[in-house]
C-alpha cells in the first residue's frame, strides 16, 4: 500500500515472534490508551457511586470470606488480623479475575470493528488489562491506609518491590486474557467456560487461607499458580515478613512464559478472526 508521502507499508498476515510485536504495539500506543480510557469511562458513566465500585467488590469479597473462613472455619493467618490478611488476597484476585474475564471477551465484544479497520487485534485485550490498573491503584491505596491504621509499615525493600509485583501481575493477567481472547475467538463455546474457570481459580489460590496451612505435598502444585507467588509476596511486604523470593521469581518466570505462549497463539489465530467471529 502506497501513502501520500511515497512510503510503502506492507501488511503481512504472517505471525511475528511475540517479542517482535513490541514495535507494532508502540506505534499503536495511542489507540491502546484511548480504548483503555473508553473502558474506564464506560465502566463508571451514569453510576451513582462512581470509582467507589473499585473498593466495593474486594471489600464485599473480604467481608464474606472473613465471616465464612475467619469466623466459622477459623483459619489461621499467623497472628495477622484476618480481614487485613484477606484484603491483600482479594485485591490481587479482583484485578486478575476482572481483567481475565473481560479481556477474554474483548474480541467478541468488538466484532463490529474487527473486519472494518486494521490495527493489532491484541490491543483489545491489553487495553482491558490496562484499564483495570485504575481500580487496582485505588484498591492498593485503600490497603495502604488499612495497613497504617493497624500499625503495619512496609520496609524500604518491601515498598520498592511493590512495582515489580504489580508488573508481574499485569503480565500474568494480560497473558491469560490474550490466551482467553484467542481461544474464544476460535472456539466461541469457550466463553461459557471462562466464568467456571474463574470460580475454580478462587479456591486454588491462597486468597482466604495461608499457604502455610497446606500440606508440603501441595507445594509443587502452588508453583503452577503465579497468583500464589504474587499474593504471598504482597503479604510479606504488607506484614514485614521475609520475602518469598523463590515463589516470587517463579511467578515472574511463569507469567513471562504464559505471556509468550499466549501472544504466539494469538498471532497464529489473528488473521482468521474476522471470518470466525
Amino acid at each position: 500500500m502506497n501513502t501520500r508521502s511515497g512510503q510503502e507499508i506492507l501488511i503481512d498476515a504472517r505471525p511475528l515472534s511475540p517479542w517482535r510485536l513490541m514495535p507494532d504495539l508502540y506505534r499503536y500506543r495511542d489507540l491502546l490508551f484511548v480504548i483503555a480510557q473508553r473502558e474506564i469511562q464506560v465502566r463508571y458513566t451514569q453510576t451513582t457511586l462512581g470509582v467507589l465500585w473499585a473498593l466495593i467488590q474486594p471489600l464485599g469479597a473480604m467481608c464474606l470470606a472473613w465471616f465464612v473462613f475467619g469466623r466459622i472455619a477459623n483459619l489461621s493467618t499467623e497472628s495477622v488480623p484476618y480481614p487485613l490478611f484477606c484484603l491483600v488476597g482479594t485485591q490481587v484476585w479482583t484485578y486478575f479475575s476482572t481483567g481475565f474475564a473481560n479481556s477474554s471477551q474483548s474480541i467478541l465484544s468488538h466484532s463490529n470493528i474487527i473486519g472494518k479497520l486494521y490495527f493489532p487485534r491484541i490491543i483489545l485485550p491489553l487495553a482491558i488489562v490496562v484499564s483495570g490498573l485504575m481500580d487496582l491503584a485505588i484498591g492498593l491505596g485503600f490497603l495502604a491506609a488499612c495497613l497504617l491504621w493497624f500499625g503495619y509499615v512496609p520496609t524500604i525493600v518491601g515498598a520498592g518491590l511493590l512495582p515489580f509485583i504489580v508488573l508481574g501481575l499485569v503480565v500474568f493477567t494480560s497473558g491469560a486474557g490474550i490466551l482467553g481472547a484467542a481461544l474464544c475467538a476460535r472456539y466461541r463455546d469457550l466463553r461459557h467456560v471462562i466464568p467456571f474457570t474463574i470460580q475454580m481459580g478462587f479456591f486454588v489460590t491462597p486468597i482466604v487461607y495461608s499457604t502455610s496451612v497446606l500440606p508440603a505435598s501441595y507445594a509443587p502444585l502452588l508453583k503452577l499458580n503465579p497468583l500464589a507467588g504474587y499474593i504471598d509476596t504482597l503479604r510479606a511486604v504488607a506484614f514485614r515478613a521475609p520475602i518469598p523470593w523463590e515463589a516470587f521469581l517463579g511467578a515472574l518466570w511463569s507469567s513471562l512464559l504464559l505471556w509468550t505462549v499466549a501472544v504466539w497463539l494469538f498471532q497464529k489465530i489473528e488473521h482468521t478472526m474476522a471470518d470466525t467471529i
